[in-house]
């Protein structure tokens, strides 16, 4: 599931620029929910932004974002796609992919990659059977999430709205 790179880059720019907000009936208690799973002390926030999930995790924790579009301090501007393996110089606990996947450009490719660099487990939040539009690359589903998580198990899932999953899948 691979989408052209000035498509991929067209509709992230769209979504980046878009003035409408999340409505109330999607706010979300993440602190809650990360009660819910497993949080390793070493975690890869994939499509990080603003690194804002960073302030829900102990200060323990090593962090690091990862994003195509934003550069910071604890941020590497790289796609999960197109990782270069040499820039780690080790693999991560946990991985948070928190409503990027309908966003990427190469669905299998940015799996593959992610499971190759996780020790433990990945932590999804995603829309589900949104189709693409102006904002959304691919038709994510859950039994899609599934099919490209093989080789991990579902060890969490919360129906978070009618089109919002949060899960977890372990090695």
């Amino acid at each position: 599931m691979k989408v052209d790179k000035k498509e991929w880059e067209s509709k992230l720019n769209n979504l980046h620029t878009r003035t409408k907000g999340i409505t109330s009936e999607h706010q979300i208690d993440y602190k809650s929910l990360l009660k819910k799973v497993f949080i390793g002390e070493s975690v890869l926030d994939v499509g990080c932004g603003t690194c804002w999930l960073k302030n829900y995790l102990k200060k323990s924790t090593k962090y690091t974002g990862l994003d195509a579009f934003i550069s910071g301090k604890e941020i590497i501007t790289q796609s999960i796609e197109e990782i270069d393996f040499n820039t780690f110089q080790h693999r991560f606990d946990t991985l948070f992919v928190f409503a990027a996947l309908d966003g990427m450009m190469d669905l299998e490719k940015a799996f593959e990659n992610m499971k190759a660099i996780c020790n433990k487990n990945i932590v999804i939040l995603t829309g589900i059977n949104i189709q693409p539009d102006l904002y959304h690359t691919h038709l994510i589903t859950e039994q899609l999430v599934t099919n490209l998580m093989d080789g991990f198990k579902q060890t969490h899932k919360t129906q978070v709205h009618e089109k919002i999953l949060f899960l977890e899948y372990t090695k």
